[in-house]
Order: structure tokens, then C-alpha cells, then sequence
């Protein structure tokens, strides 16, 4: 078995264990009402493979693995952002393909992290506001992962 990946999940019991009782005082201390307040599950990906018959039915092709992932999921973390900035025109696809409900969780461009000045005087992060802006109401909570 390889570190983090199991052959077979068909065994693996998923149950969350109970609440630890100072769960909800420190949901009482965040914004809002705690009674109402909302967690996303996700991955760090959509595109793979290895997902076709367990997640994705069997035979999905590859332009359709983000549908059948924000059915099954509520947000995923973009790791493909810290390489790319996507135009807002294939932002808008990926919110075509998924529900209302769905977050995009995109990692902030490695050319803006990784810079001295984190993007200040760079073409990136007007570009990477557009995208974001892109999210509207699906944008869930951009990341930075620092060199």
C-alpha cells in the first residue's frame, strides 16, 4: 500500500465521531449563528482517474469528472490555480458544470506567492482578481501556500 491511498474503501467506516462538547462554544464565539453555520467537504481535485467507478460512474469521460464530483462533494481546494490562472471564461465553465451550492477553493498563483513583493507590481494579480471575481456567489476561501 502506498502512503495515503488504499486499494479498496469499501471497508473504511466514515463516521464522524461525536462533538467535543467546546465545539459548539467555539462555533458560539465565530460570525454568525452557530446553529447555522456551514462546513464544506472536499478534495484537493476533481480530475482523477482513478475515481471513475467508485465516484464517477463507470466509462465518465474526463470533461465530465467536475459535474459528478460537485455531487457527491461541496467545495474542492484548486491546487491547479497555483499554476495557472484560469480566465474568467473557464471559471465560468467549471461553475456551469456544478450546483449553487458548490465552492472553488483556489490555491493563490505560485508567481504571486513566490515573488518578493507577493504580486504587488505583477500583471498576476489583476489577472487573478478577475478570475476570482469570475466565482461570484461560488468563491469559497482562496489559500496561499508560501515557498
Amino acid at each position: 500500500m502506498k502512503f495515503g491511498k488504499l486499494p479498496d474503501i469499501s471497508q473504511v467506516d466514515f463516521t464522524l465521531p461525536p462533538d467535543d462538547p467546546r465545539t459548539l462554544e467555539t462555533l458560539r464565539r465565530c460570525k454568525g449563528d452557530p446553529d447555522t453555520f456551514q462546513c464544506y467537504i472536499g478534495s484537493s481535485r476533481w480530475g482523477e482517474k482513478d475515481l471513475v467507478g467508485s465516484i464517477y460512474p463507470p466509462g465518465t469521460p474526463v470533461k465530465d469528472y467536475l459535474h459528478y464530483y460537485s455531487r457527491q462533494f461541496a467545495s474542492v481546494e484548486m491546487n491547479t490555480t497555483h499554476y495557472r490562472i484560469p480566465t474568467p471564461q473557464m471559471v465560468q465553465q467549471w461553475r456551469d458544470k456544478t450546483l449553487p451550492s458548490f465552492r472553488f477553493c483556489p490555491k493563490l498563483p505560485q508567481t504571486i506567492s513566490h515573488s518578493r513583493d507577493f504580486g504587488r507590481s505583477m500583471r498576476a494579480t489583476e489577472l487573478l482578481l478577475a478570475s476570482l471575481e469570475a466565482f461570484g456567489e461560488q468563491l469559497g476561501m482562496p489559500f496561499m501556500q508560501l515557498p
